[in-house]
């Protein structure tokens, strides 16, 4: 009786452990991608018709192009994503304007709950006469110097969450994405302005993996070989 009693609780054992391996395991293929080697910078000095492609999961797919434009009263960089992968940036959530981007604090978790405005329509970020931000950045409480916005894009298959650091550099001088985080998996991000924490030592799970699974094997060989023991007696 005592005997079987422990051979019970060896199987949940072992079962538990190969549970928390596999699901350790798929959740290790998900992982939040920070992009800090690649800035781009852009400003309406640079001429009209000049663009930056913003390349966010580094795949030779543009998600946004940011584009010098002339118009009749001012000059201005605007961002689209007409044509690319990128789907939208967070919008308030009581702003004047369809397309305002967001300023975003602390904690603020980007995910696919959020408005994200219009996947296609450009949006004015710099000026030659006035403020140094458009009209859409500013709606939603970008000032000059760092901003964190939250973007979603498509790599054509599946849809992915980040946000990125817009740094204005005022009047003349442009703007700068300097940084960007993103996960590679579709799942939420919450704004941390950090790096991604690494990921614990992938082989020595492995096997902590392999020892559990032996153990929950052996555990119901034992167990059913003193199920037909009994049948026979």
């Amino acid at each position: 009786m005592a005997e079987g009693k422990y051979s019970k609780r060896m199987l949940a054992a072992a079962g538990s452990l190969a549970g928390l391996t596999v699901a350790h395991q798929v959740a290790s293929h998900a992982a939040l991608i920070h992009v800090d080697d690649r800035p781009l910078t852009i400003k309406y000095a640079d001429g009209d018709g000049y663009e930056v492609q913003w390349d966010i999961d580094g795949n030779s797919v543009a998600e946004y192009a940011l584009v010098v434009k002339d118009s009749t009263f001012y000059d201005e960089v605007i961002i689209s994503s007409d044509g690319l992968n990128g789907q939208g940036f967070v919008r308030p959530v009581a702003a004047f304007k369809a397309d305002a981007v967001q300023a975003l604090t602390a904690s603020f978790t980007v995910d696919g709950t959020l408005d994200f405005g219009s996947t296609n329509t450009y949006r004015t970020m710099l000026s030659s006469s006035g403020s140094a931000i458009g009209s859409d950045f500013t709606d939603g409480g970008i000032a000059e110097g760092s901003n964190f916005v939250g973007f979603r894009f498509t790599d054509g298959v599946g849809q992915f969450y980040g946000y990125a650091e817009f740094i204005f550099n005022g009047v003349g001088n442009g703007v700068t994405i300097s940084q960007w985080w993103y996960d590679d998996a579709g799942g939420p991000v919450h704004v941390a302005g950090a790096a991604p924490v690494p990921e614990p030592n992938t082989l020595a799970l492995l096997a902590l993996g392999a020892a559990g699974l032996a153990s929950y094997r052996a555990a119901r060989k034992k167990i059913a070989l003193g199920e037909s023991q009994k049948t026979a007696s």
